[in-house]
């Protein structure tokens, strides 16, 4: 028996989740902790310098509601997105094996991105795109215990490529872990991210 196969909505990116791209096509919701900061944790999910002992670390909104459940669990997880001016949503692609983490392994890894400066140089990528002047000047980047990684899956060179998106129609505009086993979403022929 696979995986279970889930659904997740990751914030917009036009840096193909390498780096924080500012407030354009983010959520106009101001009670969205994305229209706050004008950036979303996963907006680093492809960041090489995310990984660590061939793992690649990040974070994506749907598993935190409902951490407790999906902690330890391993997921095939097909990502998704809406450009809010145009009110598209994309398909983005697969990743396979992903691992939720723990709470002790989310802030092991946290550290260990600390002290390589990842925390500065994420600092930096959000102030070179005008985002999260509170976040910032706070200092509270990391430091909310639900806030940074809560994933890991295993990279396969492989990036999101604003070409290969594929256009559909979705009817949830919330960030959940949608079970992909009862969608009527069946893709095929789409892009995966990881082994």
């Amino acid at each position: 028996m696979g995986n279970k196969k889930r659904m997740a909505r990751i914030c917009w990116n036009t840096n193909n989740w390498e780096k924080p791209s500012g407030s354009y096509g983010k959520s106009t919701n101001e009670n969205t902790f994305e229209y706050q900061n004008d950036f979303g944790y996963e907006e680093w999910l492809f960041d090489v310098n995310k990984q660590n002992d061939g793992w690649q670390y990040g974070f994506l909104q749907p598993v935190l509601k409902g951490w407790e459940k999906h902690q330890g669990n391993v997921y095939d997880i097909l990502l998704y997105t809406r450009e809010k001016k145009s009110q598209k949503w994309y398909v983005v692609g697969w990743l396979y094996n992903v691992q939720v983490l723990s709470c002790a392994e989310r802030c092991a890894e946290i550290k260990k991105h600390d002290e390589k400066g990842g925390i500065a140089s994420d600092k930096a990528d959000l102030k070179k795109v005008g985002a999260a002047s509170k976040i910032l000047t706070q200092d509270l980047l990391y430091k909310n215990e639900v806030d940074g990684f809560n994933i890991r899956f295993r990279p396969n060179g492989r990036k999101p490529e604003r070409a290969a998106f594929r256009e559909f129609k979705l009817y949830c505009a919330r960030y959940l872990l949608l079970y992909y086993e009862d969608s009527k979403y069946k893709m095929e022929n789409v892009p995966v991210f990881s082994i």
